[in-house]
C-alpha cells in the first residue's frame, strides 16, 4: 500500500541551504513543487534580528527549516562564542520570527545534547546533559526554540553522510587509503 499525500505548494525558508543537509533538502522540496527561499549567509544573517526579519518578509514562509550549524565539535571548545552564535543565538532569532509570523520551524540538532552514557537510543523526553561546548550550544538553541512558543519540530541526529563534502565516512575512506591504521573515538 502506498499512500500519496497531495497538497498545494507551500513556502519554505531554508537556512543553511548550501550545506550537506540543506542542499539536498532544497532540491527535494523544489522537486515537489514547493516555493523555496534559501538565502546565503550574506543575504540572511540568522544571528541578526533585522536581517532575519527582512528575510522572513521577503520569503513569507509557511515553514522555516534551520539546517545551518556550527559543526566543528573540537573547534567549538576553542571558539565557544562562534559555536554559540550559530547554534544557540541563530535558532533563537529564527524561532522568535517564526512565532510572530505563525510559521512552523524545523530545527536540526544533535545527540551531543546528551551525556553519551546510554547503551540504547535516547527516548524523546530524556533529560539532556551535554558534556562539551558544541553540545551546550545546540542545547541552548533547542531551549530558545521551545521558549519562543513557535510551533516546532526538533530533529536530533548523530551524523550526516553524503557522497560529497566533508563527513565522517569520506574522511575514514580517505584516511584508510593513506594510513595503515586509524584511531577514532568510540
Amino acid at each position: 500500500l502506498r499512500l500519496q499525500v497531495h497538497c498545494s505548494p507551500m513556502r519554505f525558508l531554508v537556512i543553511g541551504g548550501s550545506g550537506m543537509l540543506g542542499s539536498d533538502l532544497v532540491a527535494e522540496l523544489q522537486s515537489r513543487g514547493h516555493d523555496v527561499f534559501s538565502p546565503s549567509r550574506a543575504e540572511l544573517d540568522a544571528t541578526d534580528p533585522m536581517s532575519v526579519a527582512a528575510g522572513f518578509e521577503a520569503a513569507k514562509p509557511d515553514w522555516v527549516i534551520n539546517c545551518a550549524a556550527y559543526t566543528a565539535v573540537d573547534q567549538a571548545e576553542r571558539d565557544v562564542d562562534a559555536a554559540h552564535a550559530v547554534n544557540a543565538r541563530a535558532p533563537a532569532v529564527l524561532a522568535e520570527e517564526a512565532q510572530m509570523l505563525g510559521a512552523l520551524m524545523v530545527h536540526y540538532s544533535t545527540d551531543y545534547v546528551f551525556d553519551g552514557k546510554a547503551s540504547t537510543p535516547y527516548p524523546v523526553g530524556h533529560p539532556i546533559a551535554p558534556v562539551n561546548a558544541y553540545g551546550r550550544s545546540k542545547a541552548a538553541g533547542e531551549a530558545a526554540i521551545r521558549a519562543s512558543g513557535c510551533e516546532h519540530l526538533l530533529v536530533r541526529t548523530s551524523w550526516l553522510y553524503a557522497p560529497w563534502g566533508r563527513n565522517f565516512v569520506l574522511t575514514m575512506i580517505s584516511l584508510g587509503r593513506e594510513k595503515e591504521s586509524i584511531r577514532v573515538v568510540e
